[in-house]
């Protein structure tokens, strides 16, 4: 069977938990062609989404019923699409302040004095850029959609950064919520924010800009070549232009949080809820009403009740809302995810 670790064979495995957990864990992965390592993947997913919990004693974790795997998996479907609805109405928004000023732009006179060179491949762009840290002396802004550089990318642009914060110069740099994900990019992320840079994710961004003191830039374009093509700019009502475009997706984007601090919070919190209680609390977030939620767990309203009154205790919350507001506090939930518990 040809390999597919992570999420992608999360439903086989959730399958084989259902109907043969009884299974010793190696003799589990074998059933499914899987190596160990894979297979352990998959079970950290799953645990993740919370459609299993630990059993104990080395034994497979035991899944949740269908019925709650199928309200966690539309929570997460719902996060998601919101998500992607929130970037959208960010791009929508920087293309609006894009096409609004352009009459002014035209106006101006200012394209006659606007310099634009067309760079080809790597090598050149790279040069431009060195040149372009070189010269800042007030700030840069820079965007980086489909950031899954190379080692030696991520090296380059973790120098170039390096530099200009050193001298003062100040450095806000929007990245994909995907870029975490990896763990290079993790680790320069977190190396910006040492530096001292300012970072937020957005779930989309229109392009790869790099902009220095409002007087040049460098736009990537997509090519169907091989070679990496990019647009330098020198002119200042150009580059006021593509500062709006930035401003608009600075301001629908999300802050980058302390990745070491938040874990450790949330693991925390995580720690003292009860598994069930994070069901619940999951549940409230996809809008679930109590007897909804009561079926799902396989429960009585009244055992539901039991459960949701210490919820609410230990979040210090004397409602559904402020225990949604806690839990976000918290890193328990997303503020995507909270639309459910205020509705």
């Amino acid at each position: 069977m040809r390999s597919r670790p992570g999420p992608d064979r999360a439903d086989e495995v959730f399958n084989l938990l259902l109907l043969d957990g009884d299974c010793p864990p190696g003799r589990a992965a074998d059933k499914l062609g899987m190596t160990s390592r894979q297979f352990q993947e998959v079970l950290r997913y799953l645990a993740a989404m919370g459609l299993v919990r630990p059993s104990g004693d080395g034994a497979l974790p035991v899944p949740v019923s269908p019925e709650t795997a199928f309200a966690l998996l539309l929570d997460t479907a719902e996060q998601t699409t919101a998500d992607r609805l929130v970037g959208l109405r960010s791009l929508r928004a920087a293309f609006g302040a894009l096409a609004d000023s352009l009459p002014a732009f035209r106006s101006s006179g200012a394209p006659q004095h606007a310099r634009v060179e067309v760079l080809v491949g790597q090598q050149r762009i790279a040069e431009s850029l060195d040149a372009m840290a070189a010269a800042a002396r007030r700030e840069i802004l820079a965007l980086r959609p489909n950031d899954s550089a190379a080692p030696e990318r991520w090296g380059e642009a973790a120098r170039r950064s390096g530099q200009v914060l050193a001298r003062g110069v100040s450095l806000r740099a929007l990245y994909l919520h995907s870029t975490p994900d990896n763990p290079a990019g993790q680790a320069h992320l977190s190396g910006l924010r040492r530096a001292g840079a300012r970072v937020r994710l957005a779930m989309t961004l229109p392009f790869r800009l790099t902009l220095v003191d409002d007087a040049q830039a460098l736009v990537t374009l997509s090519s169907d070549s091989d070679e990496v093509t990019a647009l330098e700019i020198h002119g200042v009502a150009m580059c006021a232009l593509l500062r709006q475009v930035f401003e608009h997706c600075w301001v629908y984007a999300e802050r980058l949080a302390d990745a070491g601090a938040d874990e450790s919070r949330q693991v925390a919190c995580r720690a003292a809820l009860t598994e069930r209680e994070e069901m619940v609390l999951r549940m409230f977030a996809a809008g679930l009403k109590d007897s909804a939620i009561a079926r799902n767990l396989g429960v009585s309203d009244r055992t539901l009740r039991r459960t949701i009154t210490p919820l609410l205790t230990k979040l210090g919350a004397d409602s559904r809302f402020q225990a949604g507001m806690m839990a976000v506090e918290r890193g328990l939930l997303s503020r995507v995810e909270l639309g459910g518990v205020v509705a």
